[in-house]
């Protein structure tokens, strides 16, 4: 199936977001390089994840998707802000720009873990 993204550009954008979240915390557990909380029992924000995630592709020497997650991270306060300002909205194009530059990065990740 799929989403109409055009129709609900806020809930497709939330729902990118925990994706690659959620894809990214598991991928790095996967390869023995889990993301720590800052705090003992504390939450693991998606910020975290990709610096963490960054850090992970320099150190593995991939750098073309060491580049795409360099990316989503001067991005980040555009997913965040759709998230959690009711102010700030999200577009078809801003959903599908945002699919668009995860794309590589979600298929490496599905590929590395066959």
């Amino acid at each position: 199936q799929t989403i109409n993204y055009g129709k609900l550009p806020n809930a497709a954008h939330d729902l990118m977001r925990s994706f690659l979240e959620a894809v990214l915390k598991e991928y790095l557990k996967f390869k023995k390089h889990p993301v720590k909380s800052k705090k003992p029992g504390g939450y693991i924000f998606l910020y975290d994840v990709l610096k963490e995630a960054e850090k992970y592709f320099r150190q593995q020497k991939h750098h073309q998707i060491r580049q795409v997650v360099t990316d989503l991270i001067k991005d980040k306060e555009s997913f965040d802000s759709i998230n959690h300002n009711p102010s700030i909205f999200s577009t078809k194009d801003k959903v599908k720009n945002a699919a668009d530059q995860m794309s590589d990065l979600i298929k490496f990740i599905f590929s590395d873990c066959k």
